[in-house]
């Protein structure tokens, strides 16, 4: 929840705010938002083989998730498909469009801002990337929870 109150506190700033702050600010919750989606993604199958594995398989399948970097929707498809390969037709499917370059987006311009490349990214842009990946999340803890 941070960043959804960062979101929040930039956006009721905005207004008579100087737009190279909110640029500055806009680049570190792309950062924040990228990191969410590997923490998530690495967290939400890590505990579906914790319950459901004997413990050296969630042991491997943990240190595995752990190189998991920088994950656009291809690598989180491909993931899925290690556990079960329905699972990764039917995320391909959901997040066909506008939420795979969502995700895709965010950690394109999460790579550029870590590498001092100028990027342009609006505010009102990475709130709208923030609810696909938060919907491109919430289909992959119910893969893992259901």
């Amino acid at each position: 929840m941070r960043l959804e109150d960062l979101i929040k506190k930039i956006d009721r700033l905005r207004p008579g705010t100087d737009p190279e702050l909110i640029a500055h600010w806009t680049r570190y919750l792309c950062v924040l938002l990228s990191g969410m989606i590997e923490v998530c993604v690495q967290e939400y199958f890590s505990d579906y083989a914790r319950v459901r594995s004997e413990r050296r398989v969630y042991s491997y399948v943990e240190v595995q998730l752990q190189r998991l970097q920088n994950p656009k929707m291809e690598k989180i498809v491909s993931v899925a498909a290690m556990f079960d390969s329905c699972w990764a037709e039917r995320l391909q499917q959901q997040t066909k469009g506008e939420l795979k370059d969502s995700v895709d987006s965010v950690v394109a311009n999460r790579n550029l801002i870590a590498h001092g490349e100028s990027v342009g990214l609006s505010f009102s842009r990475l709130q709208e990337y923030h609810k696909a990946v938060c919907e491109v999340l919430d289909l992959v803890r119910a893969l893992c929870t259901a």
